[in-house]
């Protein structure tokens, strides 16, 4: 199988897209986001004839290949090294290379490319969602990785959730939290409240450090915007 991701085109209904991806070959998987398309073709050779036909018809289109071997892992401890990650994973397969992708202030995401398919398959499928390198940390998070995004400033990445508040009001709130970082703005409505930072390390500061504290005598939860996001 083979990933193919076009950006900067033009925009047309999936299924027109699809009926047109078929006449290349087989087809597993098509989405669309907000600036790309991503398409998984069956065989290699399908997704190479429907690149070179693609690029000729419309030169504008930016078309990139992502192998279905390589996968990110997301929510790692920074303080977990690359071999033992290296060890950790090898029980799913052969590895080729494993590497740094970023750094948080809290965790860091790796790069792994397995030498089959199903390894990383396997791989995404047994630990995504589902394994925590140590008891109190989030699950890992594993997907396909592909090498055309683009890491960006994420904005929920900035904010946190502030959940069991009782009798607390905005100056507490920014008495608690400016202990991590700027504080762009925030607020409380009834039991709850959100903190918007300047930075994403302050946010992450804060998620580490101000979970299960107390204001005002209630023990507080503190969740990322961005991962509230994730559960629904």
């Amino acid at each position: 199988m083979l990933k193919v991701i076009i950006s900067n085109a033009p925009s047309v209904p999936l299924n027109s897209l699809l009926q047109l991806c078929k006449l290349f070959g087989k087809v597993s998987e098509i989405n669309k986001s907000d600036t790309s398309y991503s398409i998984t073709f069956l065989s290699s050779k399908s997704a190479n004839s429907f690149i070179k036909v693609m690029k000729h018809k419309i030169p504008s289109i930016v078309i990139t290949k992502s192998s279905l071997h390589t996968v990110f892992v997301d929510r790692i401890p920074k303080e977990v090294s690359l071999s033992f990650l290296k060890e950790y994973f090898l029980k799913y397969g052969a590895i080729v290379n494993i590497e740094l992708l970023r750094e948080y202030f809290i965790y860091k995401v790796i790069v792994i490319e397995y030498e089959k398919e199903i390894s990383a398959k396997t791989c995404i499928e047994c630990v995504n969602r589902k394994v925590r390198l140590r008891e109190d940390d989030e699950c890992l998070v594993v997907k396909y990785y592909d090498p055309s995004h683009v890491i960006v400033d994420n904005k929920d990445e900035k904010c946190v959730f502030v959940y069991n508040l009782n009798n607390v009001t905005q100056e507490d709130l920014i008495s608690h939290f400016s202990l991590y970082g700027d504080i762009k703005n925030c607020g409380v409505d009834k039991n709850k409240g959100f903190v918007n930072y300047k930075s994403v390390v302050s946010a992450l500061k804060a998620v580490k450090y101000a979970n299960k504290t107390e204001i005002n005598g209630s023990k507080i939860s503190v969740l990322l915007k961005s991962d509230k996001k994730k559960k629904k």
